[in-house]
């Protein structure tokens, strides 16, 4: 039994974008050519990015928040019923997400 992975658009780019910096231009084209094929991938709605920009600039510069952690917390909390997350970032707990690490 498996379970289903769901991430954002946003989420994919900052990965995307994080390993051709870090890791280089192979490891980026593998990533996005490979790895989104097992994973659900959600754009974000009008109404879900209005809301994680409000949040970005309301609560981002306390909490060091990344637009696309707000992104993700729009998607999680509306359309993925607050599901657990696999994250190691300290900024979804903070907004109040479940984490699974």
């Amino acid at each position: 039994m498996g379970a289903t992975v769901y991430t954002s658009w946003d989420v994919v780019v900052e990965t995307v974008t994080a390993l051709r910096y870090r890791a280089g231009f192979e490891l980026a084209k593998l990533f996005i050519t490979k790895a989104p094929g097992n994973v659900t991938i959600h754009f974000p709605f009008e109404a879900e990015r209005d809301s994680a920009v409000n949040n970005f600039l309301q609560r981002g510069r306390e909490r060091e928040l990344s637009l696309c952690d707000a992104v993700s917390y729009a998607i999680v909390s509306t359309r993925l019923a607050w599901a657990p997350c696999l994250s190691f970032d300290a900024h979804f707990a903070a907004l109040g997400l479940t984490i699974l690490r």
